[in-house]
């Protein structure tokens, strides 16, 4: 076997992925199936004497055992937390951070107590408080945490097993950790110290940028910028990883040896630089991917060796998805990994064959020119190279996570990236001199230098961002099938003899049958109205997706589920809201409805109360075109027009509910506390039946089918229910979404790792 490292690396990796995506209950099945695919392997003497197929049976074997045995020990022991309320007694392990006027804590916990049984375990929670805490790391805190029902992969993979919030933060118990803490604690201080002196030199918007892109912070950075950096294809600028590493390590190398002039006491010296900065900016799987291929490769050229890039890559991953199997979902490591995959396997090639095939200018006579020409060529190409390559190799992690493409990220990566390098450059020199005493008045053309650089690269995120076509959405239920598909035939030419037109057929069916099936769901989806009702915890958000317009009928639920909202939105091609109806100003039906208006230009808005709402909406005037108030005080029923439709909104002290007709199709939703005898008679049979909290005599309600918004706790109020054939819950982890077609046929089905 060639490149034993690399094998075992990239398959645990895949492997692992696999166990993360499908879960646990699937990971024995799994493990079952490589067993038995081992054995294959060594039955065959023709596979055994390979190798690689042996091992790479063994290595997802023990990929599939291990994520087993760590959601058995770590995440299985708190699921029993999940939805409910506990006492905790833990250590704040990471710096605080802001978000949306919410204050986030990541804690080691200590103990647990529910019911009056403690229980001692050794994992990470992360809880949020309206106000903030006076608290530094590694103090302990004891508290009551209110933990969300769920937990996201993403959080998982950073060792996260509890979300939740702090219900009275002012009650919390904070002890102060002073003498005992560790060397950690001196590294986030160091990147605390970092961070304020960047916004203590730099303008906010600028400040933000230069934190994310140095120590990896980007909960400064605003939604627009992440939006724009997204949609340009530049997010990995602010996500610390190989290319920050390599630049500084490189520019720290050439320093230290030219100061020194001692080769072997440089190296060592950027090894150790490499550690406190892997350190300092917290351990991130994509850190630690880059950290541990550099000291590899640091130490190869320390030995006077050669590194295997493919090797390094594989033995680095593998590092850390033994540590934690659920990192294999992180989207920073798969997409630092695949990027630097590609650049390894077609970087060079690329480059190489777009200078054979181009014809360089001629300047015969003069060599200066001549010369010149050359550099700037092969710097050209060999930027295309890297960009073309890490771009090609992360579209499949990018539609499968994101389901979208950026249309022009080469072109994006290729205008950034020669400002990358004099930006870090800019950023340590501005560092340097601040903390100098006799230099400290350089740090002023430095600052200058680094806000226009990071201007520069918003400015060209945001330039590209708004291009035509920046953004191809993928999200169609088909892609995953897609992917699959392209896995398997890749997987057949490359067990194919004749390597000729191998990637020109793999390339060529890939790009016709993703065309094909984009058109062909577009043609079927034409003129549906669909009704999305979304998974969003003990609240109901109900929109009306037409035409890539929304109109929102209600959005309420847990506030961290707006990030699930949006995504959703977004992925549906929604690029603005038609309507906003605002009745209660309960969270169940409007907890992040400021958010949605922040984010979307909306056409109308109508609210009930305008004492009750014009407070929040008069700063958001801008975005909206239309703002109408109704007072259901003084009549309680009221009608609005909406493009061909009408939607009757019907509240009062015991009644929350509003009727809808799309096409001759009612919809009735009825939220907080409704009785359900005092609605209009009328509005007692439909077609669907949309309900959250408490209804009075729902048995009145006679509706084709039934949609049932809350959480698993509140099943109770739903039991006089369980008899009827056509029930849709989405407190079962999926959106319910209703499909309208002209024909005035329906279609009601469930939707959760994808959406169409």
């Amino acid at each position: 076997m060639k490149r034993p490292s690399a094998v075992i690396g990239f398959v645990y990796l895949a492997a692992s992925a696999v166990a993360v995506f499908l879960g646990k209950e699937y990971s024995l099945v799994l493990a079952g199936i490589f067993l038995l695919g081992f054995a294959v392997t060594m039955k065959s003497r023709r596979l055994r004497s390979q190798k690689a197929f042996p091992a790479a049976m063994l290595t997802a074997l023990a990929a599939m055992l291990a994520f087993s045995c760590y959601t058995a020990l770590f995440v299985t022991p708190t699921e029993s937390f999940l939805d409910k309320s506990a006492m905790v007694k833990a250590e704040l392990c990471e710096l605080p951070y802001t978000q949306y006027d919410r204050y986030y804590y990541e804690l080691r916990v200590k103990e647990l107590e529910m019911n009056h049984k403690v229980l001692s375990i050794d994992t990470k929670i992360l809880v949020y408080s309206q106000k903030p805490l006076e608290i530094e790391p590694f103090d302990t805190i004891e508290a009551v945490v209110s933990f969300d029902r769920t937990v996201n992969s993403y959080r998982l993979g950073k060792g996260i097993t509890l979300t939740g919030h702090l219900p009275q933060p002012e009650k919390a118990v904070i002890t102060s950790g002073e003498g005992h803490r560790p060397l950690f604690y001196y590294a986030l201080q160091i990147r605390k110290g970092l961070s304020d002196t960047i916004h203590g030199l730099l303008p906010e918007k600028q400040a933000a940028f230069v934190s994310g892109f140095l120590l990896g912070e980007k909960n400064g950075i605003s939604e627009e910028v992440r939006n724009d950096l997204q949609a340009a294809g530049l997010s990995h600028i602010i996500v610390v990883s190989g290319l920050h590493l390599s630049i500084l390590t490189g520019i720290f190398y050439s320093v230290v040896l030219r100061l020194l002039r001692h080769r072997t006491t440089a190296l060592l010296l950027t090894m150790l630089l490499v550690l406190s900065y892997m350190t300092v900016t917290g351990f991130s799987p994509s850190v630690i991917r880059a950290g541990i291929m550099q000291l590899i490769y640091l130490a190869a050229v320390l030995m006077t060796e050669s590194s295997d890039s493919l090797n390094s890559l594989g033995f680095s991953v593998w590092v850390i998805i033994v540590l934690n199997p659920y990192a294999a979902a992180d989207i920073s490591l798969l997409l630092s990994f695949s990027a630097t995959l590609g650049i390894i396997f077609g970087a060079q090639k690329i480059a190489k064959y777009s200078q054979e095939h181009t014809t360089p200018l001629a300047f015969s006579g003069y060599p200066l020119k001549e010369k010149i020409s050359h550099s700037v060529r092969k710097n050209f190409f060999g930027l295309l190279g890297v960009s073309l390559s890490a771009y090609v190799f992360t579209i499949p992690v990018t539609v499968l996570y994101f389901h979208r493409l950026s249309v022009y990220s080469v072109l994006s990566n290729m205008a950034s990236a020669p400002v990358i390098m004099p930006l870090m450059t800019a950023v340590v020199l501005m560092l340097l001199f601040h903390f100098s005493v006799i230099l400290s008045f350089l740090a002023v053309p430095c600052c200058a230098v680094v806000s226009f650089l990071s201007d520069y690269i918003t400015g060209a995120a945001a330039q590209t961002a708004h291009f035509p076509f920046a953004v191809l959405s993928l999200s169609y239920r088909f892609v995953p099938w897609w992917a699959v598909g392209m896995i398997i035939l890749s997987a057949v030419l490359f067990l194919c003899r004749g390597k000729k037109y191998r990637v020109r057929i793999l390339v060529f069916t890939g790009i016709f049958s993703l065309t094909a099936g984009v058109i062909l769901t577009e043609i079927h989806n034409y003129n549906s109205i669909r009704i999305a009702v979304l998974d969003t915890g003990s609240g109901a958000s109900i929109f009306v997706l037409e035409n890539n317009k929304a109109a929102v009928l209600s959005c309420g639920g847990d506030y961290s589920a707006y990030y699930s909202v949006k995504k959703y939105l977004s992925d549906t091609q929604i690029q603005s809201l038609s309507l906003m109806l605002l009745t209660s100003r309960k969270g169940e039906s409007s907890a992040y409805a400021e958010r949605l208006l922040q984010d979307f230009e909306t056409e109308t808005v109508l609210a009930c109360g305008k004492t009750r709402w014009e407070k929040m909406l008069q700063p958001l005037q801008e975005r909206i075109e239309i703002c109408m108030y109704a007072d259901t005080r003084k009549n309680p029923m009221q009608r609005l027009q909406y493009d061909d439709k009408t939607i009757t909104v019907y509240e009062t002290s015991k009644c929350h509910a509003f009727l809808t007709e799309l096409h001759g199709y009612r919809i009735l939703f009825c939220q907080s506390e409704t009785d359900a005898a005092l609605l209009p008679d009328d509005w007692k049979n439909g077609d669907l039946l949309i309900l959250n909290g408490f209804i009075d005599n729902k048995q009145e309600l006679n509706y084709s089918a039934v949609i049932i918004a809350d959480i698993p706790m509140n099943r109770v109020r739903y039991l006089s229910l369980s008899d009827h054939e056509n029930i849709y819950r989405t407190y079962e982890g999926q959106h319910i979404v209703v499909r309208l077609y002209p024909d005035n046929q329906t279609q009601i089905r469930r939707e959760s790792l994808w959406v169409s």
